[in-house]
């Protein structure tokens, strides 16, 4: 048997938005999201293109259709949305992906669009 490690070298976010913590939540939850993912002080929600994602993942590459993020300083297990309706969050510490993307969000949302890492 053989195993190799083959990882994702690009992504493409097509879009990226702050989103308040509680409206995160909520939005994830409506759309059928699993859970959240928290990195670095930062909850992530991560929309995948699916047909894109067959399509792109066997030349390294993977498409994020939606990346909506909010500050969350501490790491916990789970977010209460409206009515008391909670989402699980998934700590992330320790996969490369999640890192780039924390330092992906970090980077463009303090810099203008043209500057932004490609």
């Amino acid at each position: 048997m053989e195993v190799s490690y083959e990882p994702i070298r690009r992504v493409v976010v097509r879009t990226l938005a702050k989103r308040d913590l509680r409206d995160l939540a909520w939005c994830a939850l409506v759309s059928r999201v699993p859970h959240l993912q928290w990195i670095e002080g930062l909850a992530l929600c991560v929309v995948v293109d699916r047909p894109a994602v067959a399509h792109l993942i066997h030349k390294g590459e993977a498409v994020i259709s939606e990346l909506c993020w909010s500050p969350m300083p501490e790491y916990k297990p789970w977010i209460e949305t409206y009515e008391g309706q909670r989402i699980p969050v998934v700590r992330m510490d320790g996969v490369p992906l999640f890192r780039y993307l924390a330092e992906f969000v970090r980077r463009y949302t303090t810099t203008s669009p043209r500057e932004a890492p490609r």
